[in-house]
């Protein structure tokens, strides 16, 4: 049994079974382990295992294992406060200046809750597409005629949800 001295949990660990497994070996004497001098035929002997104990501290790939979902990706690298999420976005009369702005992620944002569970590279390219499509419709039209410009962050929000 082999695992890191300083770490008491791998230790208590490998003492429980240290003592379940000579309790196991005692009472079956036709079980055969290495090292045990039982075999009649010491050339019959097979490779010597090792048990390993990690914790967390020691594991160098536990770390490196994260779920690459939409949801965990938002709480990862943006601020979340339970379910609000508050962001810079440009004011719509002066966009050189910024406000806060919050957003709720919760069961009544449509697209959170169709996205949320989805790999990040499935959401960019389902974003993408319908922000395509937004672009490219009536609605975008429309708003380009009126305004005389392109979209702002806002409209193409706005018509992203309807």
């Amino acid at each position: 049994i082999r695992y890191r001295q300083s770490s008491g949990i791998c230790s208590s660990l490998a003492s429980v079974f240290k003592l379940k497994m000579d309790e196991f070996v005692s009472s079956n004497p036709t079980w055969w382990y290495h090292g045990s001098g039982k075999s009649p035929n010491r050339n019959a002997e097979r490779e010597r295992s090792t048990f390993l104990l990690l914790d967390r501290s020691s594991d160098c790939l536990t770390p490196l294992m994260h779920d690459f979902t939409y949801q965990a990706m938002v709480h990862d690298l943006l601020s979340v406060d339970g379910d609000k999420l508050t962001y810079k976005a440009e004011k719509a009369d002066n966009p050189s200046e910024k406000e806060d702005k919050d957003v709720l992620l919760n069961e009544k944002d449509k697209l959170w809750v169709e996205m949320r569970g989805n790999h990040i590279a499935q959401v960019i390219e389902v974003v993408s597409a319908r922000i395509n499509e937004v672009v490219n419709s009536n609605t975008s039209s429309a708003v380009r005629k009126n305004s005389g410009s392109n979209m702002s962050l806002s409209q193409l929000a706005s018509a992203l949800k309807e």
